[in-house]
């Protein structure tokens, strides 16, 4: 009985695929049946990139506009004096070191397209695990109130060996 169930189970099911339209049954000419896939249609073709290799991961990002040093970089302040924001584009933190007050908060926004690549991904951590965002998108962000006074390294965990990546909140 067990087989029986079995065998219908697995008719019903190639029954299902059949009627989806997920493969196609045609005769050949000694008179059984041939069960073969239907092509997938292929999407437009792109322009090839040329595959990353490991030394291309450490090159200066690509610049379609005059560079920006860091004195004018404009950022995004909140109305709310207490809240700060670090910005992260161009692989590096806006501002690199920043000094707050006890209960302010630092938001993290990713604005990072790297070589106008928007699948670059971050993720923020204090170095003793004060705190950690998840991992970070384009156009995501990350906050934490800083509660007591002190020095707080942290560093974005993807890209740790960039010196860039690596900032301190300073709580006063």
């Amino acid at each position: 009985i067990i087989h029986l169930k079995m065998k219908y189970y697995v008719a019903g099911v190639l029954l299902l695929i059949l009627i989806s339209g997920c493969i196609k049954i045609s005769s050949n000419p000694t008179g059984g049946v041939v069960v073969s896939d239907i092509p997938e249609e292929k999407p437009a073709e792109q322009p090839q990139q040329q595959p990353e290799t490991a030394a291309e991961t450490d090159i200066a990002p690509v610049q379609t506009a005059p560079q920006e040093n860091e004195e004018n970089i404009t950022i995004e302040e909140p109305e709310n004096p207490n809240v700060k924001v670090v910005e992260i584009r161009d692989l590096k933190l806006y501002p690199k070191e920043l000094k707050i007050e006890v209960g302010n908060t630092v938001v993290w926004k990713h604005k990072d397209r790297f070589q106008d690549r928007p699948d670059i991904r971050h993720q923020i951590a204090h170095f003793y695990n004060k705190f950690r965002s998840p991992v970070l998108y384009y156009g995501g962000s990350f906050n934490y109130t800083f509660t007591q006074s002190g020095e707080y390294g942290y560093v974005d965990v993807v890209f740790k060996d960039k010196d860039d990546l690596r900032g301190k909140i300073i709580v006063e």
